[in-house]
């Protein structure tokens, strides 16, 4: 069987895979090829993207449609070209869709306390590290309190705002209506300045749209763990001292 590395192996810490054989050099262009595609994923998060696992597993599976042993693979493979054959593309494997991302949006690092700090981000639905992680250094801890990092990831504050709204009660959220445009004018306009995100947001709601939100009101059950930004406290050697979501 062919070794392959599903986005749920993916660690802060991940092990690259061994060097393989020069025949088998197809392997390491299709991992690349995955991990673009993860990175992606985890950036952009389309949960209808498919299988990608599987889709691979169809693409080898019509190349090598004959060969049933690793003998039978190295003999199939000793033709020029053939290992060619079996390097996927990146349409082959998303459908073809585009890979593009704002990177101005999902960037790679944010500043805390006047220093960039790592952004990571995965695309685990259900695991612990889902969605943006930041992880800031132990003497940065002070700099984590306040929305600066709830608000950190252009990319992701039109959803997190539309969530917020949508988790309102009936009667504020019906003075909000059409969310959808709202949410796309606080990510637009909204900056986040005092020492609570839901705070500093009423706030903005009763200045921009003449709604109250009362303190409390706020009720953040049905917001997605994906949405929250997860912040990690590491120590000198990187190992993580402390986690927490936001919001």
């Amino acid at each position: 069987s062919f070794p392959t590395r599903r986005s749920s192996d993916l660690g802060w810490n991940e092990a690259r895979p061994a060097p393989v054989p020069a025949q088998y050099r197809f392997l390491e262009h299709n991992r690349r090829v995955r991990e673009a595609i993860e990175d992606w994923q985890t950036r952009v998060r389309r949960p209808d993207m498919g299988d990608v696992d599987e889709a691979l597993f169809r693409f080898y599976a019509r190349h090598l449609e004959n060969i049933s042993s690793r003998d039978e693979l190295n003999r199939w493979l000793r033709e020029p070209g053939r290992g060619d054959l079996l390097c996927v593309g990146e349409e082959e494997l998303t459908g073809g869709r585009s890979l593009a991302f704002d990177a101005k949006a999902f960037p790679d690092a944010v500043v805390v306390g006047g220093q960039p700090v790592v952004v990571r981000y995965a695309y685990a639905p259900g695991e612990e590290h889902d969605g943006v992680t930041v992880r800031v250094p132990f003497t940065l801890a002070d700099a984590v309190a306040g929305p600066a990092l709830e608000w950190a990831v252009p990319g992701m504050r039109e959803s997190l705002a539309e969530e917020l709204l949508r988790a309102l009660p009936r009667s504020i959220r019906a003075q909000l209506q059409p969310i959808a445009p709202k949410a796309v004018e606080i990510a637009r306009e909204f900056e986040p300045t005092g020492a609570s995100l839901l705070g500093d947001l009423a706030r903005f709601l009763h200045r921009k749209y003449g709604v109250t939100v009362p303190p409390g009101v706020w009720s953040n059950a049905g917001i997605p763990s994906h949405l929250k930004t997860r912040v990690e406290v590491v120590g000198p050697d990187e190992k993580t001292l402390a986690a927490a979501r936001s919001v």
